[in-house]
């Protein structure tokens, strides 16, 4: 990988790492559309970070978030990633079977 890329794989492992522990990091990565940054970058990402970022997104959706704040992400991976309906697909499922 080239070192900018190694650098976004970091920041993910960051967020995977402290803000996936953290019910209440969950939250407010959400309300302050950190997870709507991640998903826009998945538009023009590698497949590397494209899996990476649905991977933390899915560890995200299983954690114990409100269930409003749940919604909020499932509804902007819909609208965000209109392109990648089968990535929309397999979160909602990793989502429900979470549940």
């Amino acid at each position: 990988l080239a070192s900018d890329q190694r650098l976004v794989m970091t920041a993910i492992d960051a967020i995977w790492s402290v803000v996936a522990s953290c019910e209440a990091n969950v939250a407010r990565l959400v309300e302050r559309e950190g997870v709507a940054t991640m998903l826009h970058r998945l538009e023009t990402a590698p497949f590397a970070i494209r899996a990476h970022l649905l991977s933390c997104l899915a560890d995200l959706l299983a954690r114990k978030i409100s269930e409003v704040a749940r919604r909020r992400v499932v509804m902007t991976l819909a609208v965000r990633n209109l392109r990648s309906l089968d990535d929309v697909r397999s979160l909602v499922e990793l989502f429900e079977r979470a549940r």
